[in-house]
C-alpha cells in the first residue's frame, strides 16, 4: 500500500511541474470519453435496445429494390395491396410512407411532415391509443386524409389535440 501512495505522490509532482503536457492528456481523454459515450449512446438506442412494440424480432421492413438505382423505394397504393393480397409468408403487411405537408388548425398554419399508413397499421404493431380510436382497414385509400392525420400531427403530444379540427392544406 505504501508503494502505490509514493506512486501517486510522484506522478502528481511530474503533472504538476509539466502543466501544458498534463492539460493535453486531460483534453485527449475528456474528447476520448466524450467520443465514445456518444458512440455508445447511438448503438444502444439504434442496435441493442429492442423495438417499442410486442415482438419486435418478428417486425421485417419489405421495400422495392430498383436494379438500374442502388436505393429502395417505398410501394405505392395498389403495389402494396397486389403484395399483401399474396404475401403468404407474413402474417400482416401494413405500409407507411412519410411526405410534408402544410397543415391549418386555429394556430395558424405548419409545415409538419405527416406519416400515411395503412389501415392496419396500429392492429400490425399491437399498440393501442392512449384515448380515442384508430381508424381500421376500411380506410386504406379514403380521400379524407386531414381527419386521420390531425390527432397525431397538429398536435405532437398534445392531448388536447384528439378531436381538434385541421385541415390538410397541401400534400
Amino acid at each position: 500500500m505504501e508503494s502505490i501512495v509514493r506512486d501517486v505522490r510522484y506522478a502528481c509532482r511530474l503533472l504538476i511541474a509539466q502543466p501544458g503536457w498534463t492539460l493535453a492528456a486531460i483534453l485527449c481523454l475528456a474528447i476520448a470519453t466524450g467520443a465514445n459515450t456518444a458512440a455508445f449512446s447511438v448503438i444502444n438506442g439504434v442496435l441493442l435496445r429492442p423495438l417499442p412494440f410486442k415482438e419486435p424480432e418478428q417486425l421485417v421492413m419489405v421495400a422495392l429494390k430498383e436494379p438500374e438505382r442502388a436505393q429502395t423505394r417505398p410501394f405505392s397504393l395498389s403495389e402494396y395491396r397486389d403484395v399483401a393480397a399474396r404475401a403468404d409468408a407474413f402474417a400482416a403487411l401494413l405500409a407507411r410512407t412519410f411526405l410534408p405537408v402544410s397543415l391549418a388548425s386555429d394556430e395558424g398554419a405548419a409545415m409538419v411532415e405527416a406519416e400515411l399508413v395503412s389501415g392496419n397499421y396500429f392492429d400490425t404493431l399491437r399498440v393501442a391509443p392512449l384515448a380515442g380510436r384508430f381508424f381500421d382497414a376500411a380506410a386504406d385509400g379514403a380521400s379524407d386524409r386531414s381527419k386521420r392525420s390531425s390527432a397525431t400531427s397538429s398536435g405532437g403530444a398534445d392531448s388536447a389535440a384528439i378531436g381538434r379540427p385541421s385541415a390538410v392544406l397541401s400534400a
